[in-house]
């Protein structure tokens, strides 16, 4: 379990992940005019905060999305 002071460690990875969050979620409003897919970029958003915190790293969009595309490959072979 996480401690308060653990959660305020986290706090700037929280806080970019959102950012990403809303960022993607306006690109995909601008581009469609029939609404957003929530669930895929919420989804990301939490995969991203996962990795700020298990790992300790910040990393850019396209790693990001490079690391899931192989966790959707690995886990179903586990």
């Amino acid at each position: 379990m996480l401690s308060a002071s653990c959660l305020r460690d986290f706090h700037p990875a929280r806080v970019a992940a959102m950012d990403r969050l809303i960022a993607r979620i306006r690109v995909e409003a601008l581009a469609s005019d029939s609404g957003v897919w929530v669930l895929p970029n919420t989804r990301f958003a939490f995969f991203s905060i996962l990795l700020s915190i298990i790992f300790r790293v910040n990393l850019d969009e396209n790693s990001i999305i490079r690391i899931d595309k192989v966790m959707k490959r690995v886990l179903p072979t586990i």
